[in-house]
């Protein structure tokens, strides 16, 4: 099982960097690539009229050339919720061995906050069995080492390359970062991995962040749709001490 001190640089850098899938990699160093859109239904790909809630979860096979690493992220996104037997019988090494890569990091459960992705959602057609849990590659990003190793740390903001744009519909409750300029970053997913969450336990969310001086934690119920998108096809983003992850948006307090 996970642990809060299992976090690695490798992890909590890629997990910023791919909020949500579908991005196109990080800023000045990476690219994302495969096939059509997909969505977090079950076997077969459909996409469900929501994804709010939808358990997915990811392995990152990374392999270093020189002073980079290119990863490729795959997730279980369309194709099941990632069971948890499943999920907890998958052994990191043995995937390591097994693909022939330089590093295997296990990704997840997570679990969106979203109504879906309008547009950008990357996936590809091909199906990867991992110990018999199927996955299909959402993405491909190549990072120097010394980003890799230095990692990310809880509210440090990130600026990448993206083109989704993610709807928030009217009628559902949101939770939001507000900084200490004003700036206003919605949550895309969270995370079960270092702390166990639901839906219901994100309204309280707040008295457990460690939040950095002078920022506040809120979350309130939508009463129109709400889209967010990248600005020239760059998006601002951070995690939490969770890995909640979560977008800047246009919103003022």
């Amino acid at each position: 099982m996970y642990t809060k001190s299992m976090r690695t640089p490798l992890i909590a850098l890629v997990c910023c960097l791919f909020i949500g899938c579908g991005d196109d990699g990080a800023s000045g160093s990476g690219n994302a690539g495969s096939g059509p859109v997909g969505g977090a239904g079950g076997a077969g790909g459909s996409e469900p009229a929501s994804l709010l809630d939808a358990r997915y979860c990811e392995v990152l096979l990374g392999s270093i050339s020189g002073a980079t690493i290119e990863i490729d992220v795959y997730n279980t996104i369309g194709l099941n919720d990632c069971p948890q037997a499943d999920w907890e019988a998958l052994d990191a090494d043995a995937i390591k061995s097994e693909f022939m890569v330089d590093a295997a990091i296990l990704n997840g459960p997570r679990y969106w906050t979203i109504t879906r992705f309008a547009v950008g959602v990357l996936q590809s057609e091909e199906v990867v069995s991992f110990g018999g849990l199927d996955m299909r590659i959402g993405g491909r990003i190549s990072l120097p080492i010394s980003v890799v190793t230095q990692g990310n740390s809880p509210y440090e903001v990130r600026t990448i390359q993206r083109e989704s744009i993610v709807l928030f519909a009217a009628g559902q409750r949101v939770y939001e970062l507000v900084d200490d300029t004003e700036r206003v970053f919605i949550m895309q997913s969270y995370s079960t991995q270092y702390e166990p969450q639901t839906l219901a336990s994100l309204e309280t969310l707040g008295e457990r962040l460690s939040l950095p001086q002078g920022w506040s934690y809120r979350t309130r119920v939508l009463s129109e749709d709400l889209q967010v998108e990248a600005v020239d096809n760059m998006a601002t983003v951070l995690q939490d001490d969770f890995t909640n992850t979560y977008q800047l948006t246009a919103l003022s307090p």
